[in-house]
């Protein structure tokens, strides 16, 4: 029986809130590269893989994300997480770099 792993990614703060007006670059793209990204590199185990992992990134001006805190009560999803996203580049240009966001991804197992 195939497993299969689904990812929600939420934005759920930053650490900057003057000038937060919306524009044609919006902060869910941001989520949605994560969640692609994420999504795409099978994990190494393919058990206990449900659960929440909490990220604190900034994006640097070469668009490199460095994850500066990682919080989950599972080991093999903050393993992957860390792995799939650190020091990797995001193609999403309508960030602002330097500025500290955090995400907050949840897995469910499902199949």
């Amino acid at each position: 029986m195939k497993n299969y792993l689904l990812i929600f990614a939420l934005l759920i703060a930053t650490t900057s809130f003057a000038g937060n007006d919306e524009t044609a670059c919006s902060k869910n793209s941001i989520s949605d590269e994560i969640s692609e990204k994420v999504g795409q590199k099978t994990p190494f185990v393919t058990y206990d893989l449900e659960g929440y992992v909490t990220i604190l990134f900034s994006i640097d001006e070469n668009n490199i994300l460095h994850i500066s805190n990682i919080q989950s009560e599972n080991e093999f999803l903050k393993n992957h997480v860390l792995e799939t996203l650190n020091n990797k580049m995001m193609e999403n240009d309508c960030v602002e770099h330097g500025k500290t966001y955090a995400l907050k991804l949840q897995y469910i197992q499902y199949g």
